[in-house]
């Protein structure tokens, strides 16, 4: 009954209850509003309603004045329509310049792949181009050559002068060497190169050498200027934009590496000139290469039918006369200056078979025959597509026949045309390379590296010393008996205008040996008679002592093979050479039994 009455209670009064919570309310809100704060947040700032108007006009103001203040930039708009109209209007067929890159329409295959990209950063040191691995080997020769001077990426046909007119005699020394071409990739490799940038680009050679003093010894180096017979090629150094580090003539260097690249075979191995007489230009002899000293002379043989009762050849009997004779001469030298070389050779075959000739004039007939054999074979070789020489790989290069690469090392040579005849030498040479990281400072580890062009090698070792092919030679004859002080005959060689000419003297203590003497040369005038001239046989030697009966051992060989040395008297000669200033002995004996005294009296012209 209790409970019943108390939630009877709760149902009267319930209205009352919810009366008072509501009033209650309404009491706590109102005293919020007036007692606690009236603010509202703005700019990260608590603020009432009498600051709150004040602060947004203040904001107002900053924001027109930097709406004053700072400048409105547009972005162009491109006037489409005037761009299309104005290439419309200037096309191919009114004169327009197409530009300098089209615009590919569609795409076929695959794109091509960009092969020189530029580096990242790397640490990369430049390797130094190899040492040839052995000292050079030399070559000497007199000749009779036009001289032509080789400018390498001449952009005009007057960039590489013309060749002169008229040969000149000319002594020369030429060196080569076999170089690493193997090993210098393999260290370009191992130092971080890019694949493609370790391709070996040789630019040239430098060239020392040494000259034989009276003393014996070897004089300090001393740079070889590079004669006209080696390629010239101006090389651009790295210009740099100090702002920027861009190379400025980054095009120039550019075209200079193309005109290499395509140059190659010229700058490795650069063409003699054109001989006209004297001594043929033949490669040094490398080691591995045979020596091609005889290669390319003419040995001659009688190719006349010989006949069973008399060995004499039908031409023989026809002969000519004396003046037929020397009017065939004068007709094979113009077939030689025509270039006609099969005319010139039979023409001098046939003085060769004619029996009324003179042995000078048929040893003259030899020499215009193996003259015109070696030029219609040069010129065959010329002719020929690429090389022709047979080590040459496609491409035209020397390379070493013992090597087991498949890109084996090439050879690399030298002419010095500066050598005076009868001077003793001794050289050394170097190869420069093509930097292929010229103008690249980011990739190196010492940017001062990107500045050079060319990368200069190492020094090889000096060669053998060699003396320069002499314009005069002498050899001791025998002594010259009668009233006075005792004398000797010598046999003086010249070498003019591509021929030898042989003149006899007889000389005694203190006097030079050689001198000025009119010669009956191989040239003939109109009518057929041979020009005489003064030749020029004084050799500077001077005689310092002279011994007619000079006990000195002679060698003769036995059929065993073996050799006897037996003391014979001679003629000796003691004489001051100026070629390098040594004092040298002459023995008639010896000069006698000289190979090149046999050779030479062989081809004097007279």
């Amino acid at each position: 009954m209790a409970k019943k009455s108390s939630l009877n209670f709760i149902e009267l009064h319930v209205e009352k209850i919810v009366l008072g919570l509501a009033v209650a309310f309404a009491v706590v809100i109102v005293a919020y509003f007036i007692m606690g704060p009236n603010t509202v947040e703005y700019n990260r700032q608590e603020l009432g309603s009498d600051e709150l108007d004040e602060a947004i006009a203040r904001s107002a103001e900053a924001l027109e004045r930097a709406r004053v203040i700072a400048p409105i930039e547009l972005e162009p708009v491109p006037e489409s329509a005037r761009l299309l109209q104005d290439d419309y209007k200037s096309g191919l067929a009114l004169g327009g310049d197409l530009p300098q890159r089209l615009i590919v329409a569609t795409s076929f295959g695959r794109p091509t792949p960009e092969f020189e990209v530029e580096e990242p950063p790397k640490d990369i040191v430049l390797v130094t181009p190899l040492q040839p691995a052995a000292p050079p080997v030399m070559r000497t020769g007199m000749s009779l050559i036009y001289r032509q001077a080789l400018t390498l990426g001449a952009t005009s046909p007057g960039g590489t002068p013309p060749a002169e007119e008229e040969p000149v005699e000319c002594a020369w020394v030429s060196g080569a060497v076999w170089y690493p071409k193997v090993a210098q990739i393999r260290d370009m490799l191992a130092s971080g190169y890019e694949g493609y940038r370790s391709k070996v680009y040789v630019v040239g050679v430098d060239v020392q050498r040494q000259q034989m003093t009276a003393s014996g010894e070897f004089s300090d180096w001393r740079e070889v200027e590079p004669g006209t017979a080696m390629p010239r090629l101006e090389i651009p150094t790295p210009e740099f934009d100090e702002r920027t580090s861009e190379v400025r003539n980054q095009a120039d260097l550019d075209r200079t590496l193309e005109v290499i690249k395509a140059s190659q075979v010229v700058l490795m191995e650069p063409e003699f000139y054109e001989v006209a007489g004297g001594d043929d230009w033949r490669m040094p002899a490398l080691p591995g290469l045979a020596d091609e000293e005889e290669e390319g002379e003419v040995k001659w043989e009688d190719p006349r039918p010989k006949t069973e009762s008399s060995g004499q050849s039908p031409d023989q009997n026809q002969g000519m006369s004396k003046r037929e004779i020397r009017q065939k001469m004068g007709e094979i030298k113009d077939l030689l200056k025509q270039e006609d070389w099969s005319g010139a050779e039979r023409a001098a075959q046939a003085l060769i078979n004619n029996a009324q000739a003179s042995n000078t004039q048929k040893r003259q007939a030899k020499g215009f025959l193996a003259q015109a054999r070696k030029s219609r074979e040069k010129e065959q070789r010329r002719n020929q597509p690429s090389g022709g020489r047979g080590t040459s790989k496609p491409g035209g290069l020397v390379t070493d026949p013992n090597s087991d690469e498949k890109d084996p090392d090439p050879a690399i040579w030298f002419h010095d045309d500066s050598v005076e005849p009868g001077k003793t030498y001794r050289y050394r040479m170097r190869v420069k390379l093509w930097n292929r990281y010229v103008g690249k400072r980011a990739v190196l580890r010492d940017p001062a590296q990107a500045e050079q062009t060319v990368l200069v090698g190492q020094w090889s070792p000096p060669g053998d010393p060699i003396t320069v092919a002499p314009k005069t030679r002498f050899f001791l004859k025998a002594p010259r008996f009668g009233e006075g002080a005792a004398a000797a005959s010598v046999d003086v060689f010249t070498w003019h205008a591509g021929e030898w000419y042989k003149g006899s003297f007889t000389v005694q203590v203190g006097d030079v040996i050689g001198k000025v003497k009119e010669i009956r040369t191989s040239e003939l005038d109109d009518s057929g008679r041979s020009v005489r001239a003064d030749l020029d046989f004084t050799t500077g030697a001077l005689v310092l002592d002279l011994r007619i009966d000079e006990p000195v051992l002679s060698r003769s060989s036995t059929s065993k093979g073996d050799f006897n040395y037996s003391e014979v008297d001679s003629v000796v000669l003691v004489c001051l050479d100026p070629a390098d200033g040594q004092v040298k002995e002459r023995i008639g004996r010896l000069d006698r039994a000289d190979p090149d005294y046999k050779r030479l009296k062989d081809e004097a012209a007279n």
